[in-house]
C-alpha cells in the first residue's frame, strides 16, 4: 500500500496515490475475511487426522509422479533399444530389398565384380506378362558392406564405382560419407 501511495505521489497525482492505496487495503481486508470464514478451529485429534489424510494424499501423488516418470523412462529405453536393433540390422545388411542376402561381405562383392549383368527385360507388348526384375544391391548397401569390412572411404568409393560404373562419383561419395556417419553414430568400428 505504501509503495502504491509513494508511486502516485511521485507521479504528481494525489488522487491516484490515495485510490491505489485504498484499493490495496480493501483487497487485503477481503482476503482476511475470507480466510477467517474458511479457517475452522479443530480439536487436536481432528487436526492430526486431517494432517494424516493430507500426508497420505501427498504420498499417493508423489508415488504416482514417480511411477509416471519411470514409465516414461521405460518407454524411452524401449524405443532406444528398438532403434539400436534397427541400426544393427541395417549395418548387418538386412535391408529391405530382394538381393540383400546375396551380398554379405566386401570380399564377396569383389569376387563377383566380373559377374554378368542381369538380362534386360524384353519390351512389353499387348497381352504379355512381364516378369519382375530382381534388383541388385543399392549404393547404400554396398557402402555399408565396404565400410564394415574395414575399407577406407576412398577405397569404398572406388569399389562401389567398379561395381556400379554408371553411378555418379559425387553421389557415391555422399552416400559413403553418410553411411560412415551412421556407423560412427551407432558405435560400430
Amino acid at each position: 500500500m505504501g509503495a502504491l501511495f509513494w508511486e502516485g505521489m511521485n507521479a504528481g497525482s494525489v488522487g491516484m496515490a490515495v485510490i491505489g492505496a485504498v484499493v490495496s487495503l480493501v483487497a487485503k481486508l477481503m482476503w482476511l475475511a475470507v480466510f477467517k470464514h474458511i479457517d475452522r478451529d479443530l480439536a487436536p485429534a481432528d487436526q492430526q487426522w486431517v494432517a494424516a489424510e493430507m500426508s497420505k494424499a501427498n504420498a499417493k501423488l508423489a508415488i504416482a509422479g514417480v511411477r509416471r516418470q519411470a514409465a516414461a523412462a521405460e518407454v524411452r529405453a524401449r524405443l532406444e533399444l528398438l532403434a539400436a536393433e534397427r541400426d544393427l540390422n541395417e549395418i548387418a545388411g538386412l535391408d529391405h530389398f530382394p538381393a540383400a542376402e546375396k551380398v554379405i561381405t566386401a570380399e564377396q562383392v569383389r569376387e563377383h565384380e566380373d559377374a554378368p549383368a542381369l538380362p534386360e527385360p524384353s519390351l512389353n507388348r499387348a497381352n504379355t506378362v512381364r516378369e519382375p526384375v530382381e534388383q541388385g544391391p543399392n549404393i547404400s548397401h554396398l557402402a555399408r558392406v565396404e565400410l564394415t569390412a574395414g575399407a577406407s572411404k576412398k577405397d569404398a568409393v572406388e569399389a562401389i564405382l567398379a561395381k556400379v560404373p554408371d553411378a555418379k562419383l559425387a553421389s557415391v561419395e555422399a552416400t559413403v560419407r553418410r553411411e560412415r556417419n551412421k556407423l560412427d553414430s551407432a558405435g560400430y568400428r
